[in-house]
């Protein structure tokens, strides 16, 4: 099911980096759903976060001015981070966690009902007819719900959306600001409380599935999928022989590697020397697809050059033509066995790194394997790719300079 939020759930951990969020982030790719946003809450998660943000530099602003006027000692610049470039980083985090799905669509939603539900303390309205901005995000998530046909969560630590006596909610918003206030990571598991009746209605009325949570812990717990070990012979029989997983992620390594270039020697070709099974976790979605996480030990063959940007001690782009010049007269020395082409003056390097890849494989009910690859890392290595140390050495006896070129 597709997971929308409130605001109140973003605003306690903003770089959703909690384990709440983390077990909501799996969820939602494991059994391939979105995580939704209203149109309303994406407004004030970016207008939350912007007057937090400067509240907290304003109150470290503070801070070092009330230390300054007691330090005798000698001080450092106050480091400040811009305010305008964290905005834009918190909107990109929340646009690129699991394809957040913005939902901006307010055509089918009915004034004159969000009026009526005011004037007639209808809930997700209070006991005075206010909080019609909760109206207006419930409506939201049954028309969202009402497209897409299918079940929905609404997770929200609102206690208007549920049914508990007046003096409860008001201890229940109490408490929901204060953690707010912390903005801490840890979130406990709060006990569960029904939808109230007022909405119940309206689920049963529009024909549509909302599951209703207060907080993250919550929904994780209730909606945990079933998992199992599985073996290299589930592998086997499922998604074909090793030579079938072989070509399959070669593909997706060499376009990673090559098409994302992040060492500090460029990348030209990449392949898989040697492929073993380590472990993997089956989940069971539902009656027809099914969801494998697998991870395999990996021997990666690369071929890598300099990048044509960067200096290297004893080298100068020859003047004459296309090729290098060895100045002063010398040797070259690296860790690893180069080549020089000569004829183009491109040094190539071989290199074999161990690597751990993990791989994700979803069957549906034509029973077809769908394999993406998650996450690839090198295992720690002192290999030039990951910081290239070239040394100089004059030879004894003096030569002319050497030069290659076409």
């Amino acid at each position: 099911m597709d997971v929308m939020l409130d605001t109140n759930i973003l605003e306690r951990s903003f770089k959703m980096h909690s384990n709440a969020f983390a077990n909501l982030f799996a969820y939602l790719r494991r059994t391939n759903s979105k995580l939704v946003l209203s149109k309303l809450v994406w407004d004030e998660a970016r207008i939350r976060y912007a007057e937090k943000l400067k509240a907290s530099v304003d109150a470290l602003k503070t801070a070092s001015d009330n230390l300054g006027s007691i330090q005798f000692s000698s001080r450092h610049a106050l480091y400040l981070p811009d305010q305008s470039t964290e905005r834009k980083l918190f909107e990109e985090r929340l646009q690129k966690s699991h394809e957040v799905q913005i939902y901006d669509d307010y055509s089918r939603l009915d004034i004159s009902e969000i009026v009526r539900r005011g004037a007639l303390r209808i809930r997700p309205a209070s006991s005075n007819g206010e909080e019609l901005r909760d109206v207006i995000l419930w409506l939201h998530v049954l028309d969202y719900a009402k497209r897409r046909r299918r079940p929905i969560a609404f997770i929200s630590n609102d206690a208007n959306f549920i049914d508990v006596p007046e003096e409860e909610r008001r201890k229940m918003k109490t408490k929901s600001q204060q953690k707010i206030r912390q903005s801490t990571d840890q979130e406990e598991d709060e006990e569960q409380f029904p939808l109230h009746p007022h909405l119940q209605k309206d689920i049963t009325d529009r024909g549509v599935k909302v599951d209703f949570y207060l907080n993250l812990p919550s929904f994780n717990k209730a909606n945990a999928l079933r998992s199992s070990e599985i073996q290299e012979s589930w592998i086997d029989k499922h998604m074909g022989n090793k030579g079938v997983i072989w070509e399959m992620v070669r593909e997706k390594v060499s376009a990673r590697l090559v098409g994302n270039q992040q060492y500090n020697e460029r990348i030209q070709e990449a392949s898989i020397t040697a492929l073993t099974f380590d472990k993997g976790t089956l989940y069971k979605i539902d009656k027809y697809v099914q969801f494998a996480e697998v991870q395999y030990k990996a021997k990666i063959g690369l071929v890598v050059t300099p990048w044509p940007n960067r200096s290297v001690v004893g080298f100068q782009p020859s003047s004459r033509g296309v090729g290098w010049v060895f100045s002063p007269t010398g040797t070259l020395h690296l860790d690893t066995p180069t080549t020089l082409r000569a004829v183009t003056g491109e040094q190539i390097r071989h290199t074999a790194l161990d690597a751990t890849l993990s791989l994700s494989v979803r069957f549906g009910k034509d029973r077809r394997a769908q394999v993406e690859l998650d996450k690839f890392d090198f295992a720690p290595s002192d290999d030039p790719l990951f910081g290239v140390s070239y040394t100089f050495k004059p030879d004894s006896a003096a030569r002319p300079i050497q030069e290659y070129f076409l």
